[in-house]
Order: C-alpha cells, then structure tokens, then sequence
C-alpha cells in the first residue's frame, strides 16, 4: 500500500495457465521436463491462443553435447502426466535468465518477445 492508500497488484498469486478452461500449473510440467535426461535447464510459460486461451510453451536449455527434439520432448512429457499438460511447443535455447540463485525466472508469460530478448543478451551458462 502506497503513502495515498493504493495498493497494486505485482504479481499472480500463482503461476497458473489456462488451456480451454484447464488449469496447468507450469511447475508441474517443469519437473517432468527436468527429469529428461538432455535438459540442463528449463522454464514454461503460457503463451496466448485464439481457441483455447492459452497453450503451455516450454524453453530448454540443453545438456553439453546433448540433443533432443521438439517432438522428444512433448512425447516424453505426456508420457509422465496429462497430455492435455504437456506443452503444445518446445523451444530450445542457450540459456534462460536467472536470477542470483533464485531459480528461473518466469514471471514473463504470455511475453515470449521479452523472454528471447533476455535470452538473446545473457551469454549461455553451459
């Protein structure tokens, strides 16, 4: 609250995507992802889609000399939960932003423009 009364909303108070009325929760889908044994780091993010709202997106960073596809990693993730979890689009990366240990960050859904931009200035951590 500000010195005039105000308060101001900063955040969600949960990560939370919206596919045609389901709620996914991007960390679900993160821990799986991380349980492939070609992802170094990993980050989901909704992004906005004209039929169902929202559609899970996953950005990966990938292990030193190590590969995997788009499709690799959608089979791989609906294999462990709910398809309809799963994320419709991987895109595979350099490096995510991070902040001072605190993990990765993700607070920019539904702005995979900023996201790139962030990666595209970090130099890769691996």
């Amino acid at each position: 609250m500000d010195s005039d009364g105000y308060l101001y909303v900063v955040d969600r108070k949960q990560d939370l995507i919206i596919t045609g009325g389901a709620n996914i929760y991007p960390v679900e889908i993160e821990e799986v992802v991380y349980t492939h044994p070609a992802v170094a780091l990993a980050a989901v993010i909704g992004i906005p889609d004209d039929v169902k709202g929202e559609l899970a997106r996953a950005y990966i960073v990938l292990k030193k000399d190590m590969t995997a596809t788009e499709a690799e990693i959608i089979d791989f993730v609906r294999g462990k939960i709910a398809k309809f979890k799963a994320p419709r689009t991987v895109e595979f990366v350099d490096a995510l932003p991070l902040f001072l240990l605190a993990g990765i960050m993700s607070k920019l859904k539904g702005e995979a423009f900023i996201f790139r931009l962030f990666i595209g200035s970090l130099a890769s951590f691996f």
